[in-house]
């Protein structure tokens, strides 16, 4: 799940660079909601066609992913359908 992968991050030396694909997803989709910075190589979102990532660099939790995992640790998340949670 991407909010427990956030979790790890959390205790990770960052930059922290990948190639493994499951944590390619799940860093971009943390990065897509604003919950990381991370840069995605290459970048497939500005092209036209579609292009596989090779490799993720997550840059830095945001504040609000900071928020998220505070949340998180404490019990206060609460589970709503179409979220990440």
């Amino acid at each position: 799940m991407p909010l427990d992968y956030l979790c790890q991050l959390d205790t990770a030396s960052l930059p922290l660079e990948t190639r493994n694909k499951t944590e390619i997803v799940r860093i971009s989709r943390l990065a897509a909601v604003g919950l990381l910075h991370a840069e995605i190589k290459p970048d497939f979102f500005g092209r036209e066609r579609s292009v596989l990532p090779e490799s993720a660099t997550v840059l830095a939790i945001t504040d609000a992913g900071r928020e998220k995992i505070a949340k998180l640790r404490l019990g206060f998340e609460d589970t709503v359908p179409g979220t990440l949670t």
